[in-house]
């Protein structure tokens, strides 16, 4: 595994023999200075790329403890960078983060995630791999059984299902103990069922532990189970409400859009 100064995990690439390391401009963020609710603290972040187009326009928020925070836009409009961002995967041109730490990221295809030839395996890759070994498969079987997927935790990582994949990739989460969640159009390729079931779970999660949670979605069904809405148009944040406040925003937005979200 690879850890930054600041405790964000950026999980490896390549087998750990040739594992790329990312840089995390995160080392900066200071937690120690947010109040004692807050889970996270953006304040003035843009970002531009290379060709001059902005990305995000110098956007500011905050996140408390245990709240279900949504963020909605149509593509392109910065939804996905932001999580990067916040992960250290990608570079800002400014602003400041404070962000609880370790961060845990869901991405939208959990394939990409997933290194190792069976579950338990999969899990326990994301534990510290200099922590004695009692303790590293102490950690994956709880993780395994928070997330009801210890019945799977020999099953080979090419045979689960898509609901099943985002729970593991979850679990692999959990073993660093987050303080804040990250979770990517994780419903994307869902079906309706699982769709619901993983939204369910991750809100489980979320106010179990009391950590603070960005949830990228292009489900509007989604939104009506946020504690809290961020909607974000060409990189700004244009409306920042419950469901019922943001509504006539997101209406628009969506009518101006033609749907393309």
């Amino acid at each position: 595994m690879a850890f930054t100064s600041s405790g964000v995990w950026v999980r490896p690439i390549l087998h750990r023999k040739r594992q790329i390391a990312v840089r995390n401009y995160l080392a900066e963020s200071k937690p120690e200075e947010l109040d004692a609710d807050v889970a996270l603290q953006v304040n003035d972040l843009s970002l531009a790329w290379s060709s001059g187009r902005p990305v995000l326009k110098g956007i500011s928020f905050s996140v408390p403890k245990g709240q279900v925070c949504m963020v909605v836009g149509p593509n392109g409009c910065g939804k996905s960078t932001l999580l990067r961002l916040l992960h250290g995967l990608t570079y800002a041109d400014s602003g400041k983060i404070n962000i609880r730490s370790p961060v845990g990221f869901v991405f939208q295809d959990p394939s990409v995630q997933m290194l190792f030839p069976t579950v338990f395996m999969e899990v326990m890759s994301g534990t510290d791999e200099d922590a004695p070994m009692e303790e590293r498969v102490e950690l994956a079987t709880n993780a395994l059984k928070r997330t009801g997927m210890m019945h799977l935790a020999n099953k080979p990582t090419l045979n689960l299902s898509g609901g099943q994949k985002q729970r593991i990739a979850t679990a692999t989460m959990l073993v660093r103990r987050p303080q804040f969640m990250l979770f990517d159009e994780v419903t994307a390729s869902l079906d309706p069922e699982a769709r619901v079931q993983m939204l369910e779970f991750a809100i489980g999660i979320v106010k179990e532990l009391n950590i603070g949670s960005l949830w990228v979605t292009h489900v509007y069904d989604e939104l009506e189970c946020a504690d809290r809405v961020i909607v974000l148009d060409s990189g700004a944040i244009i409306a920042d409400g419950s469901l019922e406040e943001v509504k006539p925003t997101l209406s628009d937005l969506w009518a101006r859009n033609e749907g393309d979200w």
